[in-house]
């Protein structure tokens, strides 16, 4: 979004500052006779040493302090609203934070615990407008895209939890909670400008994965506008007609356009490998006839597959497969890198918009 526009969004939204990546912030502070060099002077403060005013910055006098305070606000517009843990064998392995964005509008996050770190899912709009059925996001529709500072206060917001009750801080990201993130396109390329800066939260960018359902334009343009980011798509099915049953996007983007733009974003990204997402689902796309068939309309791409174990919920009349050891073994032998997607937060209505879907309808 150019910066006038995003301007008159975030006039809307007293200036948040966290709307900004940093060379926009470089822009708005020579347009009021500011050194640009305070933008990251003011990243390093903010986002690192957890300073809550300007007119706290040493390095920054007084003066052009209360000039910057007059442009900007710090204020958290976002608050946890309920928090749900869920152990196994002791150990915490995940947390569901519902989390209040507007009066009577929620999104979800979970953060989940691996050996590797702690893992927060960002949600990017509130509700969806895909329609995929075996997704509760999509029950009560999208009421509003995120901006982007709200999406960058989810971060803050879980980081401050972690940081009190475990002194830790987060080590991915995964946004996959509730939107389509290429249906919010620009706030999201703004939100990863923003947490992978060396002068803000630094989450390297090898540690961030974005999965949509199949946006072709968009998956084309992430190629050279977030080219260091992984990318994840939503497949689910193995043709044409199980995938326009299960994701409405479908019948816009089918399969044949969608294998094209990721071939085409391999060809602009140096080949750079997607992860493949498959929910296998009981009797829908869990035969071994559907791992081949799929195996096949993957071909020529570089990819990894991620089998993911349906998690049941009374939204929807959707059963487990009992298959995703043999198709994990399919596809092995075939010589694909494959893994299942460990089930977290099934005692917490961790399945996108379960938890939401109970404080909104």
């Amino acid at each position: 979004m150019p910066l006038v526009e995003q301007w008159e969004v975030v006039m809307k939204q007293k200036n948040n500052f966290f709307n900004f990546p940093l060379n926009e912030i470089e822009k708005i502070l020579e347009l009021n006779s500011l050194k640009k060099s305070y933008a990251t002077v003011i990243f390093k403060s903010i986002y690192q040493k957890n300073i809550t005013s300007f007119l706290k910055i040493p390095e920054i006098k007084k003066e052009n302090a209360k000039i910057i305070n007059q442009i900007f606000t710090l204020k958290e517009w976002i608050k946890i609203k309920k928090s749900f843990v869920e152990k196994e064998n002791g150990k915490i392995t995940s947390i569901k934070f519902l989390v209040q964005i507007e009066e009577n509008c929620f999104i979800e996050n979970v953060l989940m615990n691996f050996n590797y770190g702690w893992s927060l899912c960002v949600s990017t709009q509130i509700g969806c407008n895909m329609g995929c059925k075996f997704c509760a996001s999509t029950l009560n529709k999208k009421k509003r895209n995120l901006e982007t500072f709200e999406l960058v206060q989810q971060v803050l917001l879980v980081n401050k939890y972690l940081q009190k009750k475990f002194n830790q801080t987060i080590k991915n990201i995964v946004i996959m909670g509730i939107g389509e993130p290429f249906d919010n396109y620009e706030n999201v390329i703004n939100f990863l400008s923003i947490i992978t800066s060396h002068f803000s939260i630094s989450i390297p960018e090898s540690k961030i994965t974005v999965s949509t359902c199949g946006i072709c334009d968009k998956i084309e343009k992430f190629a050279t506008d977030a080219s260091k980011i992984n990318l994840a798509i939503s497949f689910h099915a193995p043709n044409d007609k199980i995938r326009n049953t299960l994701m409405p996007i479908n019948q816009k983007y089918n399969m044949q356009k969608l294998i094209k733009s990721i071939k085409k974003y391999q060809l602009l990204n140096k080949n750079k490998p997607v992860t493949i997402e498959y929910l296998l689902l009981k009797g829908i796309n869990d035969d071994i006839s559907n791992a081949k068939q799929l195996l096949t309309k993957l071909k020529g791409i570089n990819f990894y597959i991620n089998l993911i174990s349906y998690n049941k919920n009374k939204e929807h009349n959707f059963l487990p497969s009992d298959n995703i050891e043999l198709f994990k073994k399919f596809f092995e032998d075939n010589s694909i890198k494959v893994t299942i997607r460990l089930k977290r937060g099934k005692k917490i209505n961790a399945s996108c918009g379960q938890l939401r879907n109970k404080y909104e309808l």
